[in-house]
């Protein structure tokens, strides 16, 4: 349903756009053939890991990681983001034993989540 509704909006107002910038090949392939107005592909959000002066090990140190394996999962904490099913595989996982730890990264709407739904 969302997809119509914005998909229409889109399309609409594309008559009065200068140009629509998609962030992957489905959609661009859909605006270059619907839409009325130039139409572009970035790769992702347009990160520039060129730009990230982040020491991996000045991190993991000030976090007290240093021996640990870290997977880190950066979004908005919420059902629509399906963190619930890694959280669940996480508890088949000794994650002491392993020497692994999971960071959850982003803004939280926490009260929506519940590891048993």
């Amino acid at each position: 349903i969302n997809w119509l509704i914005y998909y229409n909006i889109e399309k609409f107002l594309s008559k009065y756009s200068n140009c629509i910038i998609t962030m992957n090949t489905e959609d661009y392939n859909i605006a270059l053939n619907k839409f009325k107005c130039d139409v572009y592909k970035i790769d992702g959000i347009g990160l520039s890991l060129d730009r990230l002066k982040v020491n991996d090990y000045d991190l993991k140190h000030k976090l007290k990681l240093d021996d640990y394996f870290v997977v880190s999962y950066i979004a908005e904490i919420s059902k629509r983001k399906n963190q619930i099913p890694l959280v669940k595989k996480l508890n088949n996982i000794d994650l002491e034993k392993d020497k692994i730890k999971v960071l959850l990264i982003g803004d939280s709407i926490i009260k929506e989540l519940s590891i048993e739904s």
